[in-house]
C-alpha cells in the first residue's frame, strides 16, 4: 500500500537513494505504520527499528517479507534478487 505515491515513482526515487536508506525511504512513503509492517512480517516493533537504522542485518526471509508488506519486490527495496 502506498501513500500519495506510485510504485514507478517510489522504484524510480530508491534508485537514487543510498541502500541503507531504502527502507526508510519505503516505509516513509507508504504512510504504513512500523507496528504494523512488524506485524505483518512477523517481527518486533523494536527489531525493525533496528533493521531500518541499520543497526542489525536482517535475514534473506525477512528482506522478502519486509518486501512484500510494502508493496514492493526486493530488488526494488533492497538491490537484490531474492532466492
Amino acid at each position: 500500500m502506498l501513500s500519495g505515491v506510485t510504485k514507478d515513482a517510489l522504484r524510480d526515487t530508491l534508485k537514487t537513494v543510498p541502500p541503507e536508506r531504502r527502507l526508510a525511504v519505503a516505509i516513509a512513503a507508504t504512510g504504513l505504520k512500523q507496528r504494523d509492517i512488524a506485524d505483518e512480517v512477523g517481527i518486533s516493533e523494536s527489531l525493525l527499528s533496528r533493521l531500518i537504522s541499520g543497526h542489525c542485518w536482517s535475514s534473506r526471509s525477512q528482506r522478502v517479507r519486509i518486501a512484500k508488506a510494502i508493496g514492493l519486490s526486493v530488488v526494488d527495496l533492497f538491490g537484490e534478487v531474492a532466492a
